[in-house]
């Protein structure tokens, strides 16, 4: 079984955005609890689809990044 490094690794990043706005641990620790439901969805589609955990990993991550996107058309910086 393979689990993809940038969704096993996400904590670090999370906890770094946190540090942004000023550190709050129990933000941390809530948002990095959500990569155990990131991965079992991952998991959930490679299996649903027929393919490896990676390519699951990363049509997860496409569907994520288009999400944000259209949240940016929708919400356009200045």
């Amino acid at each position: 079984l393979y689990a993809p490094d940038f969704i096993n690794n996400a904590g670090g990043v999370i906890n770094i955005s946190v540090e942004f706005t000023g550190y709050d641990e129990a933000l941390a620790r809530q948002k990095t609890a959500g990569i155990y439901d990131t991965l079992r969805s991952v998991l959930a589609r490679a299996r649903n689809q027929g393919v490896s955990t990676a390519v699951a990993a990363e049509g997860y991550a496409e569907d994520r990044l288009k999400a944000v996107k259209a949240m940016k058309q929708i919400y356009p910086s200045e």
